[in-house]
């Protein structure tokens, strides 16, 4: 894959995000492996409610792990 490819592939994942919530104000994505589990760490901001009814933004992180080697694109058994 080109990386010009990749940076479109990775744009075109972030406006899904920021479409399927538009409380989500930003998106970054970073590759990651750990204990053999590679996979990819997400973070974002996005505006909640306060309990008083005023409106603050939080920062969030998630991973989601591959199903595949993404260094050869072998699926895991």
């Amino acid at each position: 894959m080109s990386n010009r490819k990749h940076v479109e592939c990775i744009k075109k994942q972030r406006e899904a995000i920021k479409s399927a919530d538009p409380s989500v104000g930003w998106v970054r994505f970073k590759c990651a492996g750990d204990n053999g589990i590679t996979g990819q760490y997400i973070e974002y901001s996005q505006t909640v409610k306060k309990r008083d009814g005023s409106e603050k933004v939080v920062e969030k992180k998630s991973f989601i792990t591959h199903d595949y080697c993404p260094f050869c694109g072998e699926k895991y058994t």
